[in-house]
């Protein structure tokens, strides 16, 4: 099943789209850091007849074209846009590590038109190594981004420490990797300048999902090291609405686990 691709225009530039299947029941679903819409072909093809996934490319991400910031904001005006192209009042919403930090966010602004809830080991509450991101101030930020237009010092640097065992090996070679490349850098300075629109904290998620009137399915991987499934349980703890789904699977192989699980008949109807 090939997607249509679209764009969705705004003022702060084209939000680019994956649209697969033609059915009645609306699904919209926000991959992860660093990947892109295609990352949801499995679970397109999982679904099957009688749903309609889309898939977002992020700002920074795909084919989208972004000028600045985004915010929950934007991405409530995307959710309506899909809404009301599909004449739908309702839509499974779908957001996978970074994306279920940012569905997480958007959440609440969505309301009851928000049928089931899909977070697929969602950021920002309990990943690993990613407190760095937010709990130094935006000014200190830019100050630091600032000095990593040329990042050779820093590459070099985080080499030698790595060699004394002096850096995590998990933060030293995201860095690495996300620094090298130009394209990589300057996402990762746009996401460290607008993570603070899209920041949770365990409690208050966990009292938003008991107090869910709709399904909040908590999907995460027994061998996960960067979002542990713990996380899941304890959202899970005491939410009426809540599944806490467990599926043998690392974190970068989530969406493909629950694409095969809905494959296997035991997904969602």
């Amino acid at each position: 099943m090939n997607p249509h691709s679209l764009f969705w225009t705004h003022s702060q530039g084209r939000i680019h789209l994956l649209r697969w299947g033609d059915g009645p029941q609306l699904w919209i679903a926000l991959h992860g850091y660093g990947d892109r819409a295609e990352q949801f072909a499995p679970l397109a093809a999982a679904l099957g007849p009688g749903r309609t996934l889309y898939a977002v490319d992020l700002p920074q991400h795909g084919r989208t074209e972004w000028a600045e910031a985004y915010t929950p904001d934007e991405l409530q005006q995307l959710v309506a846009w899909i809404l009301q192209r599909e004449e739908r009042s309702t839509c499974r919403l779908v957001g996978f590590s970074f994306g279920g930090r940012l569905a997480l966010a958007t959440w609440p602004r969505l309301g009851a038109r928000v049928a089931e809830l899909y977070l697929l080991a969602p950021d920002g509450l309990a990943t690993r190594s990613s407190r760095g991101l937010t709990w130094l101030p935006l000014s200190w930020r830019a100050w630091i981004i600032a000095r990593l237009r040329e990042p050779a010092w820093l590459l070099n640097l985080l080499a030698g420490l790595g060699r004394w065992g002096l850096v995590p090996a998990f933060p030293r070679r995201f860095l690495e990797y996300q620094l090298c490349d130009p394209q990589r850098r300057a996402r990762l300075f746009h996401t460290w300048r607008i993570i603070d629109a899209f920041a949770l904290g365990k409690a208050p998620v966990r009292r938003r999902i008991r107090a869910a009137v709709h399904p909040v399915w908590l999907v995460f991987g027994t061998a996960d090291t960067i979002v542990p499934p713990d996380l899941g349980r304890y959202l899970a703890t005491g939410a009426e609405r809540a599944e806490l789904l467990l599926l043998e699977a690392k974190h970068h192989q989530l969406v493909a686990a629950f694409a095969r699980w809905c494959t296997e008949g035991e997904g969602p109807e």
